[in-house]
């Protein structure tokens, strides 16, 4: 193992928590870090920590919880990352299997549960 085991927030303001995937990603991706390394940070770890059994994961019998991005593409940062260039925006997410989020159209009600 390295000496990062997991990257999770409970920030309460969404607009930092929405940019966590692409703030952690900058930074792990410029010091050699993997994409695999990035979803056991940001998904295997926390679900497992949460006692989450069917997230996390891309696996049969796990939820589809999924996020479709582009590791390459940069923006500016806001928020507490303002002036920062950030690489990777999220294109689409779906829960369960279902598309809650498309880059550039409306939010969708939100469908989730409270976990």
């Amino acid at each position: 193992g390295g000496l990062i085991q997991m990257v999770a927030s409970n920030h309460p303001h969404v607009s930092s928590l929405r940019l966590s995937l692409a703030a952690t990603w900058t930074e792990a991706g410029a010091r050699g870090y993997s994409l695999t390394q990035l979803a056991d940070w940001l998904c295997r770890a926390p679900a497992r920590l949460a006692g989450l059994g069917r997230k996390g994961m891309i696996e049969a019998g796990f939820d589809a919880d999924l996020a479709i991005w582009n590791p390459e593409l940069e923006f500016m940062g806001e928020g507490a990352y303002a002036g920062r260039r950030l690489c990777g925006v999220v294109e689409r997410t779906y829960l369960r299997g279902t598309r809650i989020y498309e880059r550039g159209a409306p939010m969708a009600t939100p469908t989730g549960q409270l976990l």
